[in-house]
Parts: structure tokens; C-alpha cells; sequence
């Protein structure tokens, strides 16, 4: 019987951590989708690629990641325009930095010492998503 316990919180922690390694993963997808479509300049996508980010994150059992990133993301969803949406992008970058290792997202930070702003991305090819696309190159890895 003690045995089974065992291999039962076992079990428990692995799907705990699998689910918040994709729940992780579903919130970056957006996020990067969010920022390549601010990089271009492309408000209503990144307004689109918000209302999914707060479907996934609202379906989600994760009540700190909804604290934390919900009221940005909902502004963001619901913004009139890039400069709103990339002014609660700010906000949204910041907060799931804090957070990233909490969701198993592996992802690096960038900054742009224009706009004095940061972002994350996993690659390396800098896709800024606060200067537009004349500018979208514009940046460097921090951390």
C-alpha cells in the first residue's frame, strides 16, 4: 500500500510538471506570435494572437500565471492601437520573465537600447517588437 502511494505522487508530480512544461509552452507560442506581429507592425494580429493567449491561460488551473499575466494580456487583446498594445507588451514581457522558470520556458531576454526595452525570444535572429519593422532588427541579447 505504501508502495502504490508512492508510485501514485510520483505520477502525480510528473503530470504536474508536464502540464505546466505545456501550459509554458502554449503561453510562449503565443507570446512570440504576439511580438513577430508587433515587430511588422501588424496590430489586429497581434490583437488576435492575444485573445488566444487569454483563452489558453484562462482554461488553465495555473492561478499565479493568471494573476500575473491575465490583466496584460487582456489589455493587450482589447488594445486600439500599436502603441497601446506594445505599451502593454512592455508589461506582459516583464511579467512572464519573472515567471519563465516557473512555466519551464526556456527562452532568452533581448533590449533595445532605443526604446530602453526588453522581450524574450528563443532564437537568435532579433525580431523587436517596440520599434516596428523599418527598425525590427534592432537590439541585443542580455541575458
Amino acid at each position: 500500500l505504501i508502495m502504490t502511494t508512492l508510485i501514485l505522487m510520483c505520477f502525480a508530480f510528473v503530470v504536474e510538471i508536464s502540464a505546466e512544461s505545456n501550459l509554458g509552452s502554449a503561453i510562449f507560442e503565443n507570446y512570440l506570435k504576439i511580438g513577430a506581429a508587433l515587430s511588422q507592425d501588424k496590430h489586429s494580429d497581434a490583437a488576435k494572437h492575444a485573445k488566444s493567449l487569454k483563452t489558453t491561460l484562462s482554461d488553465s488551473t495555473n492561478q499565479k500565471a493568471k494573476d500575473e499575466l491575465l490583466p496584460s494580456i487582456e489589455n493587450l487583446s482589447s488594445s486600439k492601437d500599436l502603441g497601446s498594445a506594445r505599451k502593454y507588451y512592455e508589461q506582459l514581457s516583464l511579467k512572464l520573465n519573472a515567471i519563465k522558470k516557473d512555466l519551464a520556458i526556456e527562452a532568452s531576454e533581448y533590449y533595445c537600447p532605443m526604446v530602453k526595452k526588453s522581450w524574450l525570444q528563443k532564437d537568435s535572429k532579433i525580431m523587436n517588437p517596440y520599434v516596428g519593422k523599418d527598425m525590427a532588427s534592432c537590439g541585443e541579447k542580455k541575458s
